[in-house]
């Protein structure tokens, strides 16, 4: 049987901008990735014109990977902070119901992000600790209503 080849393993801190195909770099200067490592499931991604007002980064807020089953990011084995970004940019879409799991962890259970953050055009961000134990940093999406919406992610070093 052929061993398969390890990819190489993302350097921490790490930013993605999910959906933006280009990456952007911030004015402050912070790269966020172009979307990768992505299952994308039946899904694609999205973008709009509309910034959120609630945001001191709205670019990152503006982009969406959808209906994905999730990431896996390749890394080192360790502990770190998961911190994700949401915004529900499609008014369109009604009511999304999703779960997160990372790690096989349910971190969000029956998230709605309308509701969460307050609106449509609104951003909110959740961080978590997470432990990687086998050079992937798995991040996975179960729909419950409409499709699964994520705008950007960063692995940041543990606190």
């Amino acid at each position: 049987t052929p061993t398969p080849t390890p990819r190489a393993s993302i350097s921490v801190p790490y930013r993605m901008d999910a959906g933006n195909p280009a990456g952007y770099t911030s004015s402050a200067g912070v790269v966020w990735q172009a979307d990768q490592y992505y299952d994308a499931g039946s899904g694609a991604s999205g973008f709009t014109t509309v910034a959120p007002e609630n945001a001191s980064n709205p670019v990152i807020y503006m982009t969406e990977r959808w209906c994905a089953n999730g990431y896996h990011l390749p890394i080192a084995n360790g502990s770190y902070r998961l911190r994700l970004f949401f915004d529900e940019i499609n008014p369109a879409s009604g009511t999304r119901v999703f779960d997160v799991a990372a790690e096989n962890l349910t971190i969000l259970s029956g998230l709605n992000i309308t509701v969460s953050a307050g609106g449509i055009n609104r951003a909110m961000s959740r961080t978590f600790a997470v432990t990687v134990k086998d050079r992937s940093l798995d991040i996975t999406f179960t729909r419950h209503q409409n499709c699964p919406s994520i705008s950007a992610i960063a692995v940041l070093p543990a606190a």
